[in-house]
């Protein structure tokens, strides 16, 4: 696996088969997903107004409180859920750590990388990872991983776990205040 960045740089001429696509309910001017058109920037102007929710997202006027000072309600954060058990890792938390984050969701550890191809999260199989001066490499058992990837140099490959990556505000909506990973 690869992202389609890495692809494109590997392989000029190739394309990729499954483009980024999908629809979302911020794409649209009503409630009803529409497609999301990446060759415009959907959340730019987002990103620099005040205020978060579809609402602000719309320009309607539609106010929402946000009452954490630990997170703003637009931090990218990383959702893994596994069984009944939901954690979400802020994209700031994992590089203040050093760009990896290692502990247990439900009854699975996990390790998450935060590299420039973005946040990534991957089952461990009981490694203890360190970011590396190389952008986007750390070190376990003797191999060094690609966080994008979970790819070692030595040919093991991390289990990719399922996540979402959404607003932190979003998170919490879903899963309650106490539901973001905290570095130790």
């Amino acid at each position: 696996m690869t992202t389609v960045d890495r692809f494109r740089d590997a392989n000029p001429g190739g394309e990729v088969l499954v483009p980024p696509g999908g629809e979302s309910e911020a794409a649209g001017e009503g409630d009803e997903p529409e497609p999301i058109d990446y060759d415009v920037a959907p959340y730019e102007h987002y990103f620099e107004m005040d205020g978060f929710g579809l609402a602000a997202h719309r320009g309607t006027g539609d106010e929402r409180d946000w009452d954490r000072r630990d997170l703003d309600p637009k931090a990218v954060v990383l959702g893994l859920t596994v069984g009944d058990d939901a954690l979400g890792f802020p994209l700031s938390r994992v590089e203040a750590n050093g760009s990896v984050a290692q502990t247990t969701v439900g009854h699975r550890d996990v390790v998450v990388f935060a590299t420039e191809d973005g946040i990534h999260a991957f089952e461990n199989p009981g490694l203890a990872f360190e970011r590396t001066v190389e952008p986007g490499t750390f070190v376990a058992d003797g191999a060094r991983w690609d966080g994008a990837t979970g790819e070692s140099d030595d040919g093991r490959s991390l289990e990719r776990l399922p996540s979402r990556r959404l607003f932190a505000f979003a998170w919490q909506d879903d899963h309650g205040a106490d539901a973001f990973h905290e570095n130790e």
